[in-house]
């Protein structure tokens, strides 16, 4: 079987006062996220996330989950009205350790494998205009921050959406960017100043990744529901890059929302240290990267090709000095002992590599053992 391995030993600790944290381990760096009530609005999302304790997402002093020009006016996120007043607010928050919800009025420090922060915000053109109810499902694992996001038009007529930036990007100190799909084969400095891309020449853009040199962060928007690109035409930007140091990928371009629809994406932010292949840097005629995430609260790997193809696969965490089945694997082959007469060695096709005990040299990848307790699937460095 598989050996998938979820978030192991996460420390969640909550507050009353309204700030969450979760802090987790991972083969690709510490992440520490918190949420608290923040923005122009006061909304309660992820404020703030830390990599190897080095501050790598500020979402204080712009959004993380973007706002909507509706009717010619910025709602939502972290815009006032012209009259300073709010455009959005929190009606309802709720936390899940592992799916058992926490009692919003008590103190917490506890260990679990996955965070789940659902939160209800009303969206309004005005005090006696709304617009939307905001659902965002925030599954935190791993070094990810999952988000889905649903909005239930509520207006009373309908409505044009001039631009709606779903899920945009806080990251901090950002030096380049790579965007697989953007068919640019390699990073781009961020000093060269504004980046737009138009959907007629990267239709498959959905992922971003930034680097400042010491971290990066993906910003990874599934093809499915806004995802699709759907409501942007040809011309419109797919996604844009500012000299604020902002990422955005547009979901909405000059699209009517009906009163009684609803409209979803879905996305997941990742961190780490560096990729765990980049060929991009390279400048390989055909180039990829894969890096690690947490998607549905499991690691997996994540590969990008530069047409945008985005394929993701079980991560299988690499095994150094651990006995399967009295069998010893190491970080460049197995030692099959004399009491596994019967021991074999197999790749993931089924052709026999080695038998009987002994030594037996691998390549990296993965390998099937088969012993006298079954079989099982390892990784090989």
């Amino acid at each position: 079987m598989m050996r998938v391995m979820p978030a192991s030993a996460a420390k969640v600790e909550y507050s009353p006062r309204g700030v969450l944290s979760f802090s987790e381990s991972t083969p690709w760096g510490n992440m520490t996220a918190i949420f608290t009530y923040c923005l122009a609005n006061e909304l309660f999302t992820f404020s703030a996330v830390n990599l190897d304790g080095e501050k790598v997402n500020t979402g204080t002093w712009s959004d993380n989950i973007g706002p909507f020009n509706a009717d010619g006016k910025w709602v939502g996120g972290n815009h006032f009205d012209s009259k300073g007043n709010f455009t959005a607010r929190t009606v309802s928050v709720e936390i899940a350790a592992d799916l058992d919800v926490l009692d919003p009025e008590k103190d917490y420090t506890i260990d679990c494998k996955i965070l789940t922060v659902t939160v209800k915000n009303l969206i309004g053109l005005s005090d006696t205009r709304p617009f939307a109810w905001e659902r965002v499902t925030y599954t935190v694992a791993g070094n990810s921050i999952e988000v889905e996001v649903e909005h239930d038009y509520i207006c009373v007529r309908p409505v044009t959406v001039a631009t709606y930036y779903g899920m945009q990007s806080m990251f901090d100190n950002e030096k380049e960017i790579l965007l697989p799909g953007a068919g640019l084969g390699s990073w781009i400095p961020v000093d060269r100043g504004d980046v737009n891309i138009l959907k007629k020449d990267a239709p498959e853009l959905n992922l971003c990744i930034e680097s400042s040199g010491n971290a990066m962060q993906a910003s990874y928007l599934m093809k499915e529901d806004l995802g699709t690109h759907e409501y942007l035409g040809d011309n419109h930007n797919v996604y844009t890059h500012s000299d604020l140091g902002k990422s955005y990928h547009s979901l909405m371009r000059y699209h009517t929302v009906e009163p009684g629809t609803v409209t979803r994406w879905h996305g997941v932010y990742s961190w780490f240290r560096a990729p765990v292949k980049d060929t991009f840097a390279a400048h390989d005629a055909d180039p990829y990267v894969v890096y690690g995430a947490y998607i549905g609260g499991a690691p997996c790997l994540v590969t990008a090709s530069d047409d945008g193809h985005i394929t993701t696969a079980p991560y299988i965490r690499p095994v150094e000095k651990e006995y399967h089945y009295d069998i010893h694997v190491f970080d460049t082959g197995v030692m099959i002992p004399d009491s596994e007469q019967g021991g074999s060695v197999f790749d993931t096709a089924g052709r026999l590599l080695h038998s009987g005990p002994g030594l037996h040299r691998l390549g990296g990848g993965i390998y099937i053992i088969n012993g006298r307790n079954g079989a099982t699937k390892i990784r090989v460095r």
